[in-house]
């Protein structure tokens, strides 16, 4: 993990400074001001302009917090995955010889136990449920660990290095 520089600070508090001035009201004090920091830090300074454009043109009450532009910032710049729907399609097609499926696709398929066992089964319906509830949960969960901040990647690797040691 990178320190923070004092370029990145400038970078976010540049960043910052439109979105604050829509609200007059936030007062925030130094140490906001680094969480900020530690939050956005890492995101892209395009992405980040782009996800502070995008919430100054929403209608918002109150001062985002700072994981909520990260998370516009990397909604922003994710790749296109497909829909459940649109990813379920793209099962069927594969079952009548498209082979060109979405990675998210083929992963949440050996979720189910792969496309052969999916091929076997004989009750459409069941594996479409199945297929949405799994298709979601590995979106859900690549899209959070896209979106961890460098420092909860480097601590959960530490600890799953501190399980593998003895004792």
């Amino acid at each position: 993990m990178s320190p923070i520089t004092e370029q990145d600070r400038q970078r976010v508090a540049e960043r910052l400074a439109p979105l604050a001035a829509m609200f007059p009201n936030w007062k925030p004090t130094p140490q906001t001001i680094e969480a900020y920091v530690v939050v956005l830090a890492d995101v892209d300074p395009f992405l980040l302009e782009a996800a502070i454009f995008e919430l100054l043109s929403r209608p918002l009450e109150f001062m985002p917090v700072a994981g909520k532009i990260r998370q516009v910032a990397f909604d922003l710049g994710a790749p296109a995955i497909p829909d459940p729907y649109e990813a379920w399609s793209e099962v069927l097609g594969y079952f009548r010889g498209q082979t060109d499926v979405h990675p998210m696709v083929d992963r949440a398929v050996a979720l189910l136990g792969g496309w052969k066992l999916l091929g076997q089964s004989e009750n459409q319906v069941a594996d479409r449920a199945r297929f949405l509830e799994c298709y979601r949960m590995a979106t859900e969960k690549s899209e959070d660990s896209r979106r961890a901040l460098p420092q909860v990647k480097q601590l959960v690797a530490h600890l799953g290095r501190r399980k593998e040691l003895p004792g």
